[in-house]
């Protein structure tokens, strides 16, 4: 069974009133101008609300597979070198404590 996930963007329209569009990652649109938004280190957004153009984020196990793998191949196809990522919860570092003084 396929579960599909709601969003809902923080972002502001114009008038400054908050935008609330909702819809699913698919929905979504490719971001515009991303090389200028995004910086480098920086967790890339899924998409670009079509409402009011804010960059929206989400988890990445909410991330259908399929929608991973399009986006490594046309990154792929345009020079790009992709990691497979390993979605298993046991693949991923645990986090050293922080030093508190």
């Amino acid at each position: 069974m396929t579960t599909t996930i709601i969003y809902t963007c923080e972002g502001t329209v114009r008038t400054g009133e908050e935008c609330n569009w909702t819809g699913t990652i698919e929905e979504m649109v490719p971001i515009d101008d991303v090389q200028e938004r995004v910086s480098v280190g920086e967790l890339m957004p899924a998409g670009q609300c079509p409402a009011c153009a804010s960059l929206i984020s989400v988890d990445d196990a909410d991330v259908p597979d399929y929608v991973l793998h399009n986006v490594a191949a046309l990154m792929s196809t345009r020079g790009w070198t992709v990691a497979k990522p390993d979605r298993t919860p046991s693949a991923r570092p645990p986090r050293k404590p922080r030093n508190v003084a």
